[in-house]
Parts: structure tokens; sequence; C-alpha cells
């Protein structure tokens, strides 16, 4: 019956990931930093050539991401699709392997089973969906999960390889991205819970949280660590992330990751809902409602094993935790605020696994708070018709934000189309400054930086002695330049061999000094 019940839950997953993301996957593209890996790797002879060039880059921080995406590129190349399937895949493989650790804390099939389906439904993280250059966090959090669910049957079987596994798996998810760094925390809260609601003495507890938990995993994390203080010397970069230890700037990334988990939330999936329902078919509403009526049903099902109090105390340590520890990394960067679009939407991806936590445990402390006899009771059908009442407005909002990434995908291309026309023929070597085109497209990444435009310009273009430059609003028409005041010293592009296209006239035309 267990077996029966993990092929079943991976199957409703499966679902769940393809329907909610599926839908757009072959008209997604590239964005922002995509495009300089994809120079990078399409530049490179070959895989160790790949890892080479992305060496010379920031990617070298993250330092499995070295292998990653030489390893994809090599099946893939410059298909969009097939890197966007990646990620549709490594959104299952997370929601799954978090739905096994769950449920072996909250002792329930049910509940696990909807916090990860609600975790892989929640509209606050759409970059981790879409954005290729995330593929190394999305990698990184089913890792660490894979890490915590290994480690929680160390402690039952205590079998040292297990342990080993679990913290290898735990150290490759730190070198990929950070986000998880602080998952062992959580594991701690939640065994510290379990151990005292057994009526273990709380210094004791305290003792065998600490020995089982965090000594091992501490050890892993300095071993981490090191390699990442060896970053500057191994690879001569400066570090790309800093600490900011400031407690008003940590306390602002958490007020705004609960703003991200309440009222944004609320108010994404109300707005979108209004745009989707007046774009939307016949046809796409009936899907929609055929797809919300049987996911919800699906996941409403009773368990053979209620999660009772224990498990519901399990799943609050869990939840809670998970708020603080989740964001953590984040907010100790002072530059990393949780948003629900754009770019920095992959902040919530970590968050919003604890947020499908907690909706699913009240969920279930509801039911058993009602009477939950028989097959078809009050409780159970208030609990189904809430369920619903989620999963809908998730969908239709994950639906509505992959077409506005769908969007700004074509936008960056009909860019690229329209400076390929004037530039193709240019004999010599010109920096184009692009002007007055849109930097996102309702929040979806355009070019709104330099850097992606500046390496699809190359790539679409096939000029390799091209530059880009994005105008942005620190810059000025100098005597020497056109000078960026964003960075100390200012970055300074001659006039000579500049050109600008400006996007709403489809013009070019060569700058004019300021006097």
């Amino acid at each position: 019956m267990f077996r029966l019940s993990k092929a079943r839950a991976a199957l409703i997953l499966a679902i769940v990931a393809l329907v909610t993301f599926g839908v757009h996957a072959r008209k997604l593209g590239f964005y922002l930093d995509d495009w300089v890996m994809l120079e990078r790797l399409l530049d490179a002879n070959g895989w160790w050539a790949g890892v080479k060039s992305l060496a010379q880059t920031n990617y070298a921080f993250r330092t499995l991401s070295l292998i990653v995406f030489p390893t994809l590129f090599t099946f893939f190349k410059d298909s969009a699709f097939g890197w966007q399937a990646t990620l549709i895949v490594l959104d299952w493989a997370l929601a799954y392997l978090f739905y096994l650790w769950l449920r072996e804390w909250l002792r329930s099939e049910r509940p696990a089973l909807v916090a990860a389906a609600l975790a892989l439904m929640l509209p606050i993280c759409p970059s981790s969906h879409y954005w290729i250059t995330n593929i190394s966090q999305r990698i990184a959090l089913p890792l660490a999960i894979f890490s915590l669910l290994l480690h929680r049957r160390w402690l039952q079987d205590r079998d040292p390889k297990r342990l080993g596994l679990s913290l290898a798996a735990y150290i490759a998810s730190l070198l990929l991205y950070e986000s998880a760094t602080f998952f062992p925390f959580i594991q701690a809260a939640v065994y510290f819970a379990g151990l005292k609601q057994a009526g273990k003495d709380p210094k004791d507890a305290a003792k065998k949280t600490a020995r089982d938990v965090l000594a091992p995993y501490l050890a892993a994390l300095a071993l981490a660590g090191g390699w990442r203080l060896l970053y500057p010397v191994v690879f001569g970069h400066g570090f790309p992330v800093k600490l900011s230890l400031g407690l008003k700037d940590v306390l602002r990334s958490y007020e705004s990751a609960g703003i991200s988990w309440t009222t944004e939330l609320y108010n994404l999936c109300r707005n979108a809902g209004i745009v989707w329902r007046h774009a939307a078919q016949d046809g796409q509403m009936i899907f929609w409602g055929l797809f919300t009526a049987g996911t919800a049903a699906a996941l409403s099902r009773p368990s053979e094993e209620k999660p009772g109090a224990r498990g519901l105390t399990a799943g609050a340590a869990i939840a809670a935790s998970g708020f603080v520890f989740g964001y953590l990394p984040f907010a100790l960067s002072g530059a990393y605020e949780p948003q629900v679009v754009g770019i920095l939407s992959r902040v919530n991806a970590a968050g919003v696994l604890f947020l499908g936590t907690a909706i699913a445990c009240l969920l279930e402390a509801l039911e058993l708070w009602t009477d939950s006899r028989g097959w078809i009771t009050p409780g159970r059908i208030l609990r189904g018709l809430l369920l619903a009442g989620l999963i809908g407005p998730f969908t239709w909002t994950n639906w509505y934000i992959g077409s506005t990434w769908v969007e700004a995908y074509n936008l960056e291309e009909k860019i690229l189309a329209g400076i390929k026309e004037w530039v193709v023929k240019l004999p010599t070597t010109h920096t184009i400054v692009l002007q007055d085109a849109p930097s996102n497209y309702n929040g979806a990444e355009v070019f709104s930086f330099h850097w992606g435009f500046d390496a699809g310009l190359r790539i679409r273009s096939g000029r390799k002695d091209l530059s880009g430059i994005v105008v942005q609003p620190t810059m000025r028409t100098e005597k020497q330049g056109l000078v960026d005041y964003a960075f100390d010293p200012p970055h300074i592009a001659p006039y000579e061999g500049m050109l600008i296209y400006n996007y709403p006239s489809g013009q070019m035309r060569r700058p004019v000094a300021a006097n």
C-alpha cells in the first residue's frame, strides 16, 4: 500500500507540474543572464571548454554550476524548450521529494501530498519555473530535501552510509545555490519538537538535537563554506554576494516575505483572474474547471493514517522554522528582497514549500476539528471546497504569469530582429545602445540590464565584434561619452563607433555629444 500511495503521489504531482507549467513551455525562451551563459557555451568548443569559459565568470561562485550548464547544453544547445522541460522535471522532483520528507514527519500521506502540491502551484516564484539560469537553485533545493529525507531515515536506523550520502547531497546543494543553507535547522526544529512531545526533558532534547542533527550538518556546512572562502584564490574573482548583518535589512526581508505570502499573493491571484477570465476561451475555462475539481478531489482522498496532534505539531514546527530559515540566506544578503513577479521572485522558491505546509496543516486541522467519521462529512466537504478555492486561482495565475514570460521573450526577439536589420552589414566594430525599449512585460524580464542585451545581440546578429548597452536612469551624456553613474568609478562608453537604436521608431542614429 505504501508503494502504491507513493506512485499515486508521484503521478498527481507530475500532472500538476505539467498542467501548471507545461502549457507555455514551447513558447518560453531565454532571459537576462541566460543569454550570457548561452553565448559562452555556443562559443566554446566542447564540454570542457564550456566549463572553463563559465569559470571565468561569477557562475564559478556556485561551483557545481560549471558542470550543470555545459552538461545540459550538450543535450539542448540553444533550444529553449529542452531547458524549459528540464525546469518542469525539476519542479516535479522537488515537490515529490518534499512530499516524501513531510510524510516522514507528519505521519500521514494526505497533508504531505497537499503541502507538496500547493508548494508546486503557489504562483509567487515564477522565475524559479521559467528562468533557465535559475536551474542551479532548482537542483539545489531537491538535493537539500533529499539530504533531509536521508538524514530523517538515518535517525531511525543509524546507517552510517545513509548519513554520509545525506551530507554529500547537502554539500552538493550548497555548491549549486545557497538558498537551502539553513534547512538543517528546520530538521532540528521538528526533531526537537517531536522529542519534547514524546516527554523528553527540554535540556536532554536540545542536547540530542545538537548531537544528531546540528553537529553533522554544521560540519558539512563548514566544509562547503571553506571552499567558498577559497573562491577568490581559485578563480580570481571577487565575491559576487555580500553579507549584510544590519537588523533593519534582515527585518525588511522578512516583512517582504510575509507580504508575499499574504496580500501580494491575494492581489496577484485577483488581478490575474480578471485578465485571464476576459482572455480565456471556452475550452480553456472548461479545462481549468476540470483540472481544479479533479485535483481537489485527488488531494482530498482520506489517508489511512491521520496526522493527529503529533503530526500537526510537526507540521507547525516545519512551517514556522521554514519561514525563518528558508528566507535567512537572502535576508543576510541585504540585496534580495522577496518579490512575487520578476527575476527576484526566486527568493520565494524555498519559502513556498513551507507556506504550502502551513496551508495543508490548517486544512487538516479543520477536518480534525469537525466530525470526520465517514466518507462524506461537513468537515470533508468544507475542506475540499477550500482546497478547490486555492487550486483554481493558483492555476489561472500561473497560466497568466507564464503568458507574460512568453510575451517578454517575444519582445526580446523582436528587439534583436529589428537591430539585426541595421547591423548585419556594418563594416566595423560598433556599440549598440538600446533606447526606449521595455525593460519588462508585466514583471517578466525583457532587456533590463546590459549583459543580457549585450550577449543576445551577438548571438542573434552573428556579429561577435558588437557590444550592447541598455539605457538606464543612471546614465548621462557627457563630453567623453555615455556615462553610467551606477558604478564606482562610473562606466564610460565612448561615442566613437556608437549607434543608438530607438525601439519605438525602429530607427538607428549616431549619438550627439553633450556640450
